[in-house]
């Protein structure tokens, strides 16, 4: 019966093709704009997230008393490590000077790295423009793309730098680096050996910066780093605290998107079930043929629910691929005439078999109500009043 019901249901779609084809291009069109808008908007997220947060800590570490440095800042790294979410530690030290190269005088913050640990981190080598080098020694530095408009130096020369104890140091630029973060890239990066030198902080450091897996659960690992260290001298904060107001608006960027992927699927699921429902009409008569001919209620439900299954599951390939193709236009388009595109599309193979799964989930619940209709009609009346 399994067998026939499915070769019935197969007739019924191909006895009115352009009707089978506009539904399930109605379910492809909603299953793309899901997939479109789902991944467009997720790699927006990733992309503004990754802007705030890559050249920055998730975590960070520092005194509790404004001004007060860390010493053992290398001990603590070790014990932060031994965190399962951790995958990067390093120190720096931060402060600001003037710093001048030909007439033009900037005041500008510098930011001593632990460069072997915090290179792993932030991929500051990456980042670089042209043809520049990260620093081999104390005496080297990076300037900020935003600052270097200001400054307008060139890799190989020299920078003055002026403290506020007005100590004068020369150092040489390697670099021009550019994160894409305005505030950022307004200062210089060079050593921790370097800035604890130049700003006479001895071994101390003024912060611990941490990384996790996963930017989003900087917080749990945040609450797991202050048990582990257990220290009233210090003060634990996350990315997600200073940047609240951004989570609200990926909150709501995301609450709008399934708002819309809702709606657009609801709408297709109530248009299959009606066309699913009127063919229950138009084909009531041969329905009322088949069961006069032995085929069973169940059998006759299961028509309906095999051209569901079907009309979804051709509609869940034609929606990836649309939606594929949707994306990569729209990347290529907003991305026309420049080197690298606007958006890094990231491709999540589990939302698109979600989707496809959504797809012919949606298509078989539609094909429900007629499935049942179907199961009631009589024989003798359908065959009588046919």
């Amino acid at each position: 019966m399994t067998t026939i019901a499915f070769r019935i249901a197969l007739r019924f779609l191909s006895s009115k093709k352009s009707q089978t084809v506009l539904i399930a291009l109605g379910l492809a069109i909603a299953i793309s704009v899901q997939i479109f808008v789902g991944i467009l908007i997720s790699s927006l997220q990733v992309g503004l997230v990754d802007a705030v947060t890559g050249s920055s800590p998730h975590v960070t570490i520092e005194h509790v008393e404004k001004g007060m440095g860390i010493v053992n800042w290398e001990e603590l790294a070790q014990r932060i490590e031994t965190v399962d979410s951790v995958t990067g530690v390093t120190a720096s030290a931060f402060s600001y000077a003037l710093v001048s190269f030909e007439g033009n005088n900037v005041s500008a913050g510098i930011r001593g790295l632990d460069l072997p640990t915090a290179e792993p981190m932030y991929g500051i080598g990456g980042s670089l423009v042209g043809d520049g080098r990260l620093p081999e020694s104390n005496t080297e530095i990076l300037v900020g793309a935003a600052l270097n408009r200001e400054l307008g130096i060139l890799p190989g020369k020299a920078l003055r730098i002026t403290n506020w104890d007005l100590s004068l140091t020369e150092l040489t630029v390697t670099g021009i680096y550019e994160f894409g973060n305005e505030f950022a890239d307004s200062g210089i990066i060079t050593t921790l050996d370097r800035c604890q030198y130049t700003f006479n902080l001895g071994t101390e450091v003024d912060a611990v910066e941490v990384q996790v897996s996963d930017v989003f659960t900087a917080d749990s690992a945040a609450a797991d780093i202050t048990i582990l260290l257990n220290d009233a001298t210090l003060k634990v904060t996350n990315w997600k605290e200073t940047n609240a107001d951004l989570l609200n608006a990926l909150q709501s960027q995301s609450l709008s998107s399934y708002m819309i992927q809702a709606f657009v699927l609801i709408s297709v699921v109530i248009a299959i079930a009606s066309v699913l429902a009127i063919t229950v009409l138009q084909k009531s008569r041969q329905i009322g043929i088949l069961k006069a001919m032995g085929i069973r209620d169940s059998a006759a439900s299961m028509i309906f629910l095999y051209q569901g299954l079907l009309l979804g599951i051709f509609g869940a390939i034609g929606g990836i691929l649309i939606g594929l193709f949707l994306l990569y236009g729209f990347i290529f388009g907003a991305s026309s005439g420049s080197e690298e595109p606007l958006i890094e599309l990231i491709i999540d193979f589990r939302f698109i078999a979600l989707s496809a799964i959504i797809a012919v989930t949606s298509a078989v619940v539609a094909s429900l109500l007629p499935a049942r209709r179907s199961s009631k009609l009589s024989p003798v009346e359908v065959i009588r009043n046919g």
